[in-house]
């Protein structure tokens, strides 16, 4: 006598079948998904959300870069904030279980004497940037002085300042601290001769593509936020460079980059001498696309899993190049 096989267990087998095929369905979808469409979904926008929340560690006062990270950082806290309250206009303390005022002691927990924010592994130029930053987005103050004659001493005033911090990142980063700190008039002050430098003097490394992308884009970052000069056009460059930088640029693809932050430098730079059209803008789209996995973003395309790095310069680049996408 054949064995009866129950309604029961009939239906809970017929669901299950039903069940993996809408999810593989889903995935395969999703992964052929347009990356214009799929940027504008509301499973993606919930995702971030989702995944930023996840990285809230309420009981250590701020943010991790990944899930396995042990402890919260200025930089991961920097990251999740501008997203939340700049890029996407949400407020922090709805969405997390995060206590502002308690955040806020944590970040100050990081100040120290002369006079600036210190935290390992990070130069304290970047770390008080950053912390200015996540201040500038509360309604408090820190009520902690910022040491102006260290700020100095870093700065292109310096006659003798060491040759890396000579960087462009590292003196975008002296001139927003004077911003933040709110001093517009020190900023023009000081801004001929660091017109004068990195107009006409310095010259991005160009050891690697990599080198010269994160370089050349800081370099024109800088000479933007000194000048208001947001194309070629009207640039103080000189031309000669003008044409090697947008000659090398013209052939770096955006299909070849495996970081992040270098799509988003590229196409920041084509942008800016005119190599890219609106039309050609769901190139750099799709590439960012492939940085996405469990509702965050890759920072390095052989990464196994999503970190707030990642997450935040995607975030950064659809804010500015897309911003409907993520609205």
């Amino acid at each position: 006598m054949r064995p009866r096989i129950s309604l029961k267990l009939i239906l809970i087998m017929i669901f299950l079948i039903i069940a993996l095929g809408f999810v593989g369905g889903y995935i395969y979808f999703e992964k052929n998904l347009s990356a214009e469409r799929f940027f504008q979904s509301s499973r993606f926008r919930e995702g971030i959300f989702q995944y930023l929340g996840e990285l809230s560690a309420p009981d250590k006062n701020g943010f991790k870069l990944t899930k396995e990270s042990p402890e919260v950082s200025i930089r991961a806290s920097f990251y999740a904030l501008t997203i939340y309250k700049r890029f996407l206009g949400k407020n922090l303390v709805k969405l997390t279980n995060l206590n502002p005022d308690a955040m806020l002691d944590k970040i100050r927990s990081y100040y120290v004497s002369p006079g600036y924010y210190l935290e390992e592994d990070e130069e304290p130029i970047f770390s008080t940037v950053k912390v200015l930053s996540i201040d500038f987005q509360f309604s408090q103050d820190l009520n902690q002085e910022i040491n102006l004659d260290w700020l100095k001493k870093n700065s292109l005033e310096n006659e003798n300042l060491e040759n890396n911090k000579l960087d462009p990142e590292y003196q975008l980063a002296v001139i927003n601290i004077y911003r933040l700190l709110g001093l517009p008039e020190k900023v023009e002050e000081i801004s001929v001769p660091y017109l004068n430098y990195y107009c006409y003097q310095y010259k991005p490394d160009e050891s690697s593509d990599q080198s010269f992308l994160r370089t050349k884009f800081y370099q024109i970052s800088l000479i933007s936020n000194l000048s208001g000069v947001l194309s070629n056009q009207n640039s103080c460059l000189i031309k000669e460079d003008t044409e090697v930088a947008k000659e090398r640029l013209g052939k770096i693809l955006f299909g070849q980059l495996t970081n992040i932050k270098e799509i988003f430098f590229l196409c920041h730079l084509k942008v800016f001498y005119g190599l890219l059209k609106d039309s050609d803008l769901e190139k750099p789209l799709k590439a960012i696309k492939e940085f996405y996995s469990e509702y965050g973003f890759r920072e390095n395309l052989n990464d196994q899993s999503p970190n707030l790095t990642g997450t935040y310069y995607a975030i950064k680049f659809l804010f500015q190049f897309h911003p409907f996408y993520i609205l």
